[in-house]
């Protein structure tokens, strides 16, 4: 074996990992098969130096990376296009490391459907070093493209013939170079990979804008639905009150009915009644309605938990109808969900108002808390818009210059929101 091919077989195990670096960019590693992602490594690199110890081809090697990144980009779930864009971006990345390596080293011409005698044990080490240190360069910054959900298809075109074009103009164009144009070389080189980098940032930049819209999106539906389950619940008081306050009439109406032997208008009468009013005992009666509607309607459908409701606040507060509703509804549907999952059942409301201060603690038992890279994470098996409820009820707490805290300990969760109102 040569010494330009065992410098290859060794600084190719730095290429392979540059490779899985620079994917990591595109791709969450969560929920994968570990053992089928390293596999995929391993066959990658044994193939590689397989193909250029008997085939150096730049034809044959241009095609079995680009086929085999996106092979192993199917480790990772991700839609089809970014796959295709992890793909294009990473291996534009080595490629365009390598031919600016190449004219530096003064390589004249690559023909891309001959076999190259790459001679320079030098230019493989430098190719296989700057790959790996740019690697490492932009996967310690933080990208928005991993997190990304559906960009355009406009966007997405747009976005990936940048850097196609790029690899054919650069091929195309060292192909008709001639060893006297080694400058005008590198200087073209180095114009594409500007054009590439700011391209990245755009794309980037735009993933970052579509995120953001879809939160808002998510936010509004939040806020539209609450509202309209606020109105459902206070059209239900409503009904009660109205039903309350006729009671006379009522009692009138069925005792003639009774009176005059008219059982079945009598029982008809009853049971309209009784359809207006919701069965449920209220569990909180603290006097303010929206607050006490919310508690009341949120927990009606729970049985068999330790509930504890601790509620003293003024029948008015200066907060909206809105934020109260956003606030209560997020972090009573997330505990309502926690406690019918786990074995314990405990849940805890505590609501204060103390000199301008509302306070709001909900504590309740869980069954598990899924932690990755600081950040919780669902249990539930619908992940779209997971952590909106939470970051809703820290835009309403900074919006009144309060907090939101989060701990939880010895399966107990606590929330903590103080608003200033």
């Amino acid at each position: 074996m040569s010494l330009v091919h065992s410098v290859f077989l060794v600084s190719n195990i730095l290429g392979t990992f540059s490779i899985f670096k620079l994917i990591s960019i595109f791709f969450e590693r969560e929920n994968i098969y570990k053992c089928v992602e390293v596999l995929s490594y391993v066959i990658y690199y044994i193939l590689s130096v397989l193909i250029f110890t008997f085939f150096p081809v730049p034809v044959v090697l241009l095609s079995f990376n680009i086929i085999s990144i996106f092979a192993i980009t199917l480790n990772y779930s991700g839609t089809l296009k970014r796959h295709i864009t992890t793909t294009v971006y990473v291996y534009l990345i080595i490629f365009g490391i390598e031919i600016m390596v190449m004219s530096l080293f003064e390589y004249k011409k690559i023909f891309i459907f001959k076999v190259q005698e790459l001679h320079s044990v030098y230019l493989i080490i430098c190719v296989k070093v700057l790959v790996y240190i740019v690697a490492l360069i932009l996967s310690e910054r933080k990208f928005n493209i991993k997190k990304s959900g559906e960009i355009s298809p406009l966007y997405w075109i747009g976005v990936v013939s940048i850097p196609v074009a790029s690899l054919v103009v650069m091929i195309l164009f060292l192909n008709i170079a001639t060893g006297s144009e080694q400058l005008h070389i590198l200087i073209v080189l180095l114009s594409i990979a500007i054009i590439n980098i700011v391209s990245f940032q755009l794309y980037n930049h735009v993933v970052s804008i579509m995120q953001e819209k879809n939160k808002k999106l998510l936010l509004q539906k939040q806020d539209e639905a609450y509202l309209q389950q606020l109105k459902m619940i206070q059209a239900n008081n409503e009904n009660i009150s109205l039903i309350r306050h006729d009671i006379q009439n009522h009692l009138f109406m069925l005792k003639s009915l009774y009176e005059k032997g008219e059982i079945d208008s009598y029982r008809d009468y009853l049971d309209t009644l009784l359809s207006k009013i919701d069965k449920k005992e209220e569990v909180c009666k603290s006097g303010n309605l929206v607050v006490d509607s919310i508690i009341n309607y949120k927990l009606r459908n729970i049985n068999d938990i330790n509930l504890y409701i601790d509620v003293c606040i003024p029948k008015k507060l200066e907060i909206s109808d809105v934020d109260m509703t956003v606030v209560l509804g997020n972090l009573l549907d997330n505990a309502v969900r926690a406690v019918k999952e786990s074995d314990r059942k405990e849940l805890k409301i505590n609501l204060k108002y103390k000199k301008g201060r509302l306070i709001l603690q909900i504590e309740n038992s869980y069954k598990n808390i899924v932690k990755s890279q600081g950040k919780l994470q669902t249990t539930k098996k619908e992940k779209q818009g997971h952590g909106i409820g939470l970051e809703s009820v820290r835009e309403v707490a900074e919006r009144y210059n309060g907090i939101m805290q989060i701990d939880y300990e010895d399966n107990l969760f606590v929330v903590l929101v103080i608003l200033y109102c």
